[in-house]
């Protein structure tokens, strides 16, 4: 999954985004890679969501440290959430019309 065309299609699907969906995006998108590579240690988490927001920062300069600090906090709170799997699921489904396999 490359997070740029997620972004893409998150607002072709909207019509308009705002900070706050590109926020959800990344860490929603964190979270569905870090289920899909089995990764389960706060290591795995901090280095997946360093990654994803740099890309988002270069795409998008008012993302910036303060929303990548805040992604590692919902990061790690979502991985440790039972029913993430689920939401996931839902949010995909219903934001960018796809099915994804977790």
């Amino acid at each position: 999954m490359e997070l740029q065309k997620y972004i893409l299609r998150l607002h072709e699907n909207k019509g308009q985004l705002f900070i706050a969906d590109i926020e959800s995006e990344v860490i929603n998108f964190t979270c569905v890679q870090l289920f899909q590579d089995n990764k389960t240690e706060i290591i795995d988490f901090m280095d997946y969501v360093s990654k994803y927001c740099k890309i988002t920062e270069e795409l998008f300069p008012e993302y910036n440290s303060s929303h990548t600090a805040a992604a590692q906090m919902s990061v790690i709170q979502n991985m440790e959430w039972p029913g993430m799997k689920s939401f996931l699921k839902d949010y995909y489904l219903k934001n960018h019309k796809i099915t994804i396999d977790i």
